[in-house]
């Protein structure tokens, strides 16, 4: 699920997905051209704790619905990533 927010000079979007493997990581409304604004993995500890993972994400050329993680596994984490939406 992704939510998006208006009122910026672009649309900024966010969703909260599962983690995963090394690769790519299902991100549905992220697309090739949109600009990664930040990458949070999220343990389901209480009180979760969150961990910035923009160093390791980015969005593949000629992608639809997707980010790539690299050489961070965030299997049984969630992803919180917010992106603004390209012109």
């Amino acid at each position: 699920m992704s939510i998006t927010q208006s009122g910026f000079n672009r649309t900024v979007a966010n969703a909260v997905v599962p983690g995963g493997p090394i690769g790519n990581i299902a991100v549905p409304g992220i697309r090739h051209g949109d600009t990664l604004l930040s990458v949070v993995s999220v343990t389901s500890a209480n009180p979760p704790v969150p961990t910035d993972r923009m160093a390791n994400a980015s969005i593949p050329a000629g992608s639809e619905g997707r980010i790539a993680m690299a050489a961070v596994n965030t299997t049984g984490l969630h992803l919180v990533v917010t992106w603004a939406k390209a012109q």
